[in-house]
């Protein structure tokens, strides 16, 4: 792990397991991660695609393992949780970034499309969740990452079904915090970028250092921000963000 990274936030030695580690976003976090000294589980339902990310990770000097899943299904996400103890012995982090989209016109839309997408991108979430989260309590420590979207609140997309399946995203974590309090788990920590609902036991200063990994994305995070919170940021040196 590089001094730079290190200063920002050590995660030596955690693990975390990421659904749609294959597709362009959960992959550029599943790098930045490893390149934090997180050994990860890279999760996607194409398992050449997760091979590829986990063979990048490994290529920078880090630690991952491919598994293919289909998170539609509950015994996926259980050998998921199962393999990734096997290879690693611990589960630190869950990130649920599986999903799949269409831009089909409303009264276009055919019932198999938006069961397929409802089913990966809300189903998917919910028994990651349940599972994940589950192993989580469990041991009485953990963080869960959701991925939801700017469109699931006001219409800014045409991809319909896409965002009400990120609605429901929200709502999920939501009901979270209620399951959060009900077993006793570190106080939940909401932050919006400009598609990534984090919560629970992560915490900002967590997520800026992985955003300044992804320094390409610097800009767009701190204008969605300012945008989804109504606050000023002020970038005071490279390694710090300040919210006014």
């Amino acid at each position: 792990m590089s001094d730079y990274v290190s200063s920002l936030f050590n995660l030596e030695g955690k693990v975390a397991l990421l659904t749609g580690a294959g597709g362009f976003l959960v992959g550029e976090i599943s790098r930045a991660l490893g390149k934090s000294g997180v050994r990860g589980a890279c999760c996607d339902a194409k398992i050449e695609h997760a091979e590829r990310t986990g063979q990048q990770i490994v290529a920078a000097g880090g630690q991952a393992i491919a598994i293919q899943i289909d998170v539609r299904q509950r015994d996926a996400h259980e050998r998921a949780l199962a393999e990734t103890l096997r290879a690693f012995g611990r589960l630190d982090c869950l990130l649920n970034g599986a999903g799949i989209n269409a831009p089909t016109p409303f009264l276009e839309i055919p019932l198999e499309e938006w069961n397929d997408i409802l089913a990966v991108q809300l189903t998917g979430t919910m028994l990651g969740c349940q599972v994940f989260g589950g192993h989580l309590v469990s041991q009485r420590s953990g963080s869960i990452v959701n991925i939801s979207s700017a469109s699931s609140g006001p219409p800014l997309s045409r991809a319909f079904t896409y965002s009400v399946a990120k609605a429901g995203v929200k709502k999920v974590d939501g009901y979270l915090y209620f399951v959060d309090k009900r077993y006793g788990l570190l106080q939940q920590r909401c932050l919006w970028n400009h598609e990534c609902r984090v919560m629970h036991i992560l915490r900002i200063e967590n997520i800026l250092a992985i955003v300044q990994v992804l320094d390409e994305w610097k800009n767009n995070f701190i204008h969605m921000l300012e945008h989804c919170l109504g606050v000023h940021v002020l970038p005071l040196r490279p390694s710090a963000i300040i919210v006014l």
